[in-house]
């Protein structure tokens, strides 16, 4: 690529547009080196006279030897019959055979014209049987497409001029350069972020919380989920104004708070592995969930499981801690928002996670690891946008 910001190579890019727009668009046969169009249509016309003296010089042999031929049938036929020659001189232009040698002439070179190839003015050989394309035929001014004298020369005038603008050549590269240095914020933004994903997943991995900051933390999370809108609603406590002094009270529109409060599905493990004090030490630690339900700060249900789930507890839910797959499609046939689960480490020996695929929750997920034994690859399976946090009870 040219350098536009040296002038000299500018001045060449400008020199060889414009004779690459004045040319014509046309095939080029193959040479060693540059041939302008005026030295191929001289090549060609010298070559296609040297053809036509090459086919003059091979019909004046064939004609020769059709000569000598019928010379010496007529020798042949006059030694053999003299008298009738004499009598007869316009014999041997009835001759068949004298016929024959004329038809099998012509029909060789008629053959051998067939064979040669034919070239086109520039020196391209054409296939059999194609009649040569002129290229110079002269277009049509109805076509959409075509373009006048005057119009290609204003356009070729006004591509010269915008190469030669400097002013115009200097806004393209800071148009280019200000590009590039977008496109490389993009990425090292995009890295930055990568990085920060990373490391928030690695701090979730290996921080482990205080199973006393449970309730907190949830009430923290949920804060900014919480959405919060007015609805206007017919009431009494604004009666309609339209009806005062007629003694009726009629009701009136009132806006009034609705919230739209996010969801926490509650999974508690019945499988035998998490024992019945160690499920009540976790109660404990949420009860408080009962008070946020009741101000209408969040929405939650509980449900239990082992190779199945429930919605009761006293529902048999199966034995076994195989049911995480389940609680991933359960979380997202409910819509739930956040999850909480209270496990063991069973997950990890008991689930076949290549039939699975990870799921992302929009909120929070509180994993509750019965002694701190967790199943890392079920806790990697569970996303949310909010991220993980990870409690011991016993």
């Amino acid at each position: 690529m040219a350098d536009l910001t040296n002038i000299e190579s500018r001045r060449g890019a400008v020199d060889a547009l414009s004779a690459l727009l004045q040319a014509k668009m046309r095939p080029l046969r193959k040479t060693d080196g540059f041939e302008s169009p005026e030295e191929m249509d001289k090549k060609a016309e010298q070559d296609k006279q040297q053809q036509k003296q090459q086919k003059g010089q091979d019909n004046q042999n064939q004609s020769n030897k059709s000569d000598n031929q019928s010379q010496q049938s007529d020798n042949q036929s006059s030694n053999s019959q003299p008298n009738n020659d004499l009598s007869d001189p316009n014999r041997a232009n009835d001759d068949p055979t004298h016929d024959k040698v004329d038809s099998q002439s012509q029909s060789q070179n008629q053959q051998k014209a067939n064979d040669e190839p034919e070239y086109n003015k520039y020196g391209m050989k054409l296939p059999k049987n194609v009649k040569p394309i002129e290229d110079d035929i002269d277009e049509d001014p109805n076509d959409p497409d075509y373009e006048s004298p005057e119009d290609h020369q204003r356009r070729l005038d006004r591509v010269k001029d915008e190469l030669n603008d400097d002013e115009l050549n200097q806004t393209t590269l800071d148009q280019i350069k200000q590009k590039t240095q977008a496109n490389r914020d993009k990425v090292a933004r995009a890295k930055a972020d990568e990085m920060k994903r990373i490391a928030a997943e690695t701090k979730a991995q290996n921080e482990w919380m205080n199973l006393g900051d449970l309730t907190a933390d949830i009430v923290k999370a949920i804060g900014s989920q919480i959405k919060v809108r007015n609805r206007p609603e017919d009431s009494y406590l604004r009666p309609n104004a339209t009806y005062a002094g007629s003694g009726f009270i009629m009701p009136g529109q009132k806006n009034l708070e609705h919230r739209d409060l996010p969801l926490i599905n509650i999974y508690f493990d019945k499988s035998g592995s998490v024992p019945r004090s160690g499920l009540q030490r976790a109660k404990e630690a949420m009860k408080e969930l009962y008070t946020l339900e009741r101000r209408k700060l969040v929405k939650y249900h509980i449900y239990y499981f082992a190779s199945e789930i429930a919605d009761e507890d006293n529902k048999p839910c199966g034995s076994g801690t195989t049911a995480f797959p389940k609680i991933l499609e359960h979380l997202q046939a409910t819509k739930a928002t956040n999850a909480i689960i209270i496990t063991d480490s069973d997950f990890e020996r008991q689930t076949d996670f290549n039939t699975i695929s990870p799921i992302e929750l929009k909120g929070k997920v509180w994993w509750l690891w019965h002694n701190g034994n967790r199943s890392a690859t079920a806790f990697s399976y569970l996303k949310a946008r909010m991220g993980r946090a990870q409690f011991r009870f016993s």
